[in-house]
């Protein structure tokens, strides 16, 4: 049974709450790490506010959260408060803004084991506290935790907040674009850090990240996501070795490369469709793909209905009418070999 499991989620905003997110499904097993891919409002980010119970005041989802067996449709504040921290915690986008300017760090790091442990006395939190600043590879550890936010790195921030996240051991951690604006000798020490609570605790993630390179080597599976739906999914040597969709094609070759000065990179021509756009779109019965207009393999039949989910190998799916020849195009050429070469920006 998988730790982790989402059917069909959809997600609405005031006033009329028409799905600006829907079609969501998938699993995460346990000591998995399963990568979010796409461009910026296309849905990523907040998937993962509603697997928290997260989103704003105004917003709703519908479907089916189901956490190590129990379904979390209709559960009570109290319940998701009982979860949070605990069984699965976030890693959030920014840490200048997830952190309390106010509040030093071995406060903030602590504030979870007193929600959590309330019958540890301060020198057991404190003690626990200084060994998750030092399990994460901050040093002096002391000096850490008197120490304000604005006086600690961008890469020692990121580090304090994986141990606020990952200090009462959940099951599942939620990483928002945790390597975000760092560069990538602390980016690859990080993500050495992440990995190390999978291998040591099987502890599984969902891996937020626009960066292919990124999830590439990091995540054992990936969902590519356009403007409030998955296009493709599937183990990530599949998916970047044989895309199947356009949009996931376009992704790989938009990457930089080692090619030679003065190739111009490709452009994906056209933006994700704003918000109010994509609940329109997803109201109308029989709609098109929503990604026909800025595709450039687009034909008539695209813009005449939704195309199906296409199953291309065991756990690999593309909602694409031209899914199966795409992938054998690309499993016969270097199509998917693009992100070999790739550099991230720095």
């Amino acid at each position: 049974m998988s730790l982790l499991s989402v059917q069909n989620l959809r997600i609405g905003f005031a006033p009329d709450y028409r799905s600006i997110l829907q079609d969501i499904d998938f699993e995460l097993d346990e000591g998995e790490i399963l990568g979010l891919c796409g461009e910026s409002g296309c849905g990523k980010s907040i998937t993962a506010l509603a697997l928290l119970n997260l989103l704003p005041e105004t917003a709703t989802w519908q479907g089916q959260i189901t956490l190590a067996g129990e379904s979390l449709e209709g559960a009570s504040e109290s319940r998701w408060q009982a979860l949070r921290g605990r069984e699965i915690s976030m890693i959030f986008q920014d840490a200048q803004q997830a952190l309390n300017p106010l509040q030093r760090i071995g406060v903030q790091v602590g504030e979870s084991l007193l929600i959590h442990h309330p019958e540890l006395s301060a020198r057991e939190r404190k003690a626990r506290v200084l060994e998750m600043l030092r399990r994460v590879q901050l040093d002096s550890a002391g000096e850490i935790a008197r120490a304000f936010p604005h006086e600690l790195s961008g890469g020692q921030r990121q580090r304090v907040l994986c141990a606020m996240a990952l200090i009462n051991h959940p099951k599942i951690l939620v990483a928002d674009e945790p390597t975000t604006a760092l560069d990538l000798s602390v980016q690859e020490k990080l993500l050495d850090l992440l990995r190390s609570f999978r291998d040591d605790e099987g502890l599984s993630m969902l891996f937020i990240s626009h960066d292919i390179r990124v999830v590439r080597k990091f995540c054992d599976r990936v969902l590519i996501y356009y403007a409030g739906t998955m296009v493709e999914e599937g183990p990530v040597e599949e998916v970047f070795g044989e895309a199947a969709h356009p949009y996931t094609r376009l992704l790989l070759q938009a990457m930089p490369s080692r090619s030679p000065k003065g190739q111009s990179l490709v452009e994906i021509k056209g933006r994700v469709p704003a918000s109010a756009v994509i609940a329109a779109h997803h109201a109308r019965s029989n709609a098109p793909c929503i990604f026909a207009a800025r595709c450039p393999l687009a034909t008539e039949i695209c813009h005449r209905g939704e195309p199906p989910r296409e199953q291309l190998g065991e756990r690999h799916f593309a909602r694409c009418f031209r899914a199966r020849e795409l992938s054998e195009r690309a499993a016969e050429s270097d199509c998917g070999k693009t992100h070999e070469t790739g550099e991230a920006h720095e």
